[in-house]
């Protein structure tokens, strides 16, 4: 009896030491991925992304180029490899900017009127999908959506991935979202496989390639190649002319009114047709009518459409 006792008492101790380890293990993983993405106070890269469709042997193919220091922003969207942008949005801690070639417009406005301050979704904040609605990567430097994820963890345990020892950690959020996020032990922690479900739905995002960068100060490691299933949509990434913490001119972010030969003061001009009763008070409605979720993402998806769907009817109506 004695012994069995001694047994049990055992077995007790290292089932709360191993709980205890696997925490610390989770903190440890988890604000280590942070420290990787707080280095990075400026970027600047080049991407490429191909999107196979289903039912569909072509591919499609766009050229984008990002830049960003702080809190200021900028995204290039090219549709060929070679030529000017066709479209531009700009923060330069002002004013949002948008310039369309095909419209030959400059558009600027005191608040944000796309689901990202870069007009399109940035593929560098892929890896970090499972920390939420994050759409800038200044917000991922913020310790409540890290403490969060920690807070949800359910277990952590090691995983091989090619050559790659991960830490692997189980999430599953109170919204019914749930992810496995595989962490890279030799990257800084850098998410490099990420299998999230929401009820029927589910995707994977893998960052095939990878690139580390070393500058004063420490070392950071950004994915170069990323590869998306979301559904039956295939999307590939290809990351060029990778810049880390170097200055960028804030010239970079403001968009002369040169470029355009039509400016819009959407602000303006929207208060001037709230003031004629032309049309409702839009900050008003969208006051009272938070967004949802799945709604910024739908949003996404429809504004990526729409930009496109623009800058081509644009240029056929210049022709």
């Amino acid at each position: 009896m004695c012994r069995f006792l001694k047994l049990l008492f055992s077995c007790a101790v290292e089932l709360i030491f191993s709980a205890g380890f696997a925490a610390g293990q989770v903190d440890s993983v988890i604000l280590g991925s942070m420290g990787n993405v707080k280095t990075i106070g400026s970027f600047e890269f080049e991407v490429t992304e191909e999107v196979s469709m289903p039912k569909s042997s072509a591919i499609e193919a766009s050229r984008h180029r990002f830049r960003q220091s702080g809190d200021l922003t900028r995204s290039d969207l090219f549709m060929s490899n070679v030529g000017d942008p066709v479209m531009i949005f700009a923060y330069d801690g002002v004013r949002f900017q948008n310039f369309d070639l095909g419209m030959d417009a400059l558009s600027f406005s005191s608040s944000n009127r796309f689901p990202t301050p870069y007009g399109l979704p940035c593929p560098m904040l892929l890896p970090y999908r499972w920390l939420g609605e994050v759409s800038n990567w200044s917000e991922l430097k913020d310790i409540s959506l890290w403490t969060d994820a920690i807070g949800v963890s359910m277990q952590v345990s090691a995983k091989s991935i090619g050559e790659e020892v991960c830490d692997e950690i189980l999430m599953e959020f109170p919204t019914g979202h749930s992810y496995k996020v595989a962490f890279s032990r030799s990257k800084n922690h850098l998410p490099i496989a990420i299998e999230g479900r929401y009820k029927d739905e589910s995707f994977s995002i893998h960052i095939n390639k990878t690139e580390e960068f070393q500058f004063q100060g420490g070392n950071a490691f950004l994915p170069v190649e990323i590869a998306v299933v979301d559904g039956k949509t295939i999307r590939n990434y290809f990351f060029t002319n990778f810049k880390i913490n170097h200055r960028i001119s804030e010239d970079n972010f403001t968009l002369s009114h040169s470029i355009a030969k039509n400016i819009d003061d959407y602000d303006r001009n929207m208060e001037e047709m709230v003031r004629k009763g032309l049309i409702p008070d839009l900050n008003r409605t969208e006051r009272a009518e938070p967004r949802s979720r799945f709604l910024t993402l739908g949003l996404i998806i429809i504004t990526a459409a729409i930009l496109v769907g623009m800058y081509s009817l644009g240029r056929s109506g210049k022709r």
